[in-house]
């Protein structure tokens, strides 16, 4: 069994950026679309990209995934600072890392930046920068996520299923012809937790269940170890199927996680 989390995103009510904009806008990465990113350039020493997203008031965060990283070096980092409402203009540095959260890269190119706390801190302003090695280089975002994370105390049970969705489609004439119709293809996972506690299950997972139903976004990391393959352990995008629990015995709660990852 492995430790996974979930994090429901926290509403970004604004965005703000602090580097040359040389794609889209800032508010982009508060949105569920895949391909709709900002572009940023990393401005002359340090050869720094800033961007900044206001949640509107202060908020218990522990966790910020940011997706869809792109054209930066795979030797770019980067530095998260955080301001709370009352002093909106003193920022704190709370992380620093590699910009990519493991080093083998995923299939489609999109990179991923994991932050985790070791204890949520409630801020409203949450900035981060992205540093290339290099003057005149850029860094491409499409979606970033600030959040808790839910992580129950016994993880999910082997026979996790990963998969692809194609959204293409493929056929053949009447005279034997290929037809085809190329789409994306999207990463699935499917995950049962079987011993959930009841306070788990009742406090936190049927109520994110409540919130998103099938139409919001969440994201998921599989495995929050260090490891080169950390990137392809996350994910984005809805819950699909049924969603709901099971009270599986006496003391244990059982819940299934089916999501399709868009980014």
């Amino acid at each position: 069994m492995a430790n996974a989390f979930l994090v429901k995103p926290l509403d970004i009510v604004g965005a703000q950026a602090f580097s040359t904009v040389t794609k889209g806008s800032a508010i982009n990465v508060a949105n569920d679309y895949a391909g709709v990113t900002v572009g940023l350039a990393c401005d002359a020493s340090p050869n720094a990209a800033a961007l900044r997203v206001d949640l509107g008031a202060d908020f218990a965060f522990d966790t910020i995934m940011v997706f869809g990283v792109t054209t930066l070096p795979a030797s770019g980092t980067y530095a998260v600072l955080y301001s709370t409402a009352a002093v909106p203009g003193s920022f704190s540095v709370i992380a620093t890392g590699p910009a990519y959260a493991g080093a083998t890269a995923r299939t489609d190119g999109k990179g991923v930046t994991l932050v985790q706390l070791s204890a949520p801190i409630a801020g409203r302003f949450i900035q981060i920068n992205y540093y290339a090695p290099a003057a005149g280089q850029s860094v491409e975002l499409a979606r970033v996520v600030v959040g808790r994370r839910f992580q129950p105390a016994i993880g999910f049970e082997y026979g996790a299923q990963f998969g692809v969705r194609d959204l293409g489609a493929l056929d053949v004439s009447r005279r034997g012809v290929l037809l085809r119709n190329r789409g994306k293809k999207l990463r699935t996972v499917s995950l049962n937790f079987p011993a959930m506690t009841r306070q788990e299950a009742e406090g936190t997972a049927q109520k994110v269940m409540e919130q998103v139903g099938n139409t919001e976004c969440i994201g998921l990391c599989t495995d929050p170890a260090a490891d080169a393959e950390l990137q392809n352990r996350c994910y984005f995008g809805p819950l699909v199927g049924d969603l709901g629990r099971t009270w599986a015995t006496a003391r244990g709660h059982e819940v299934r996680v089916n999501l399709l990852g868009l980014l």
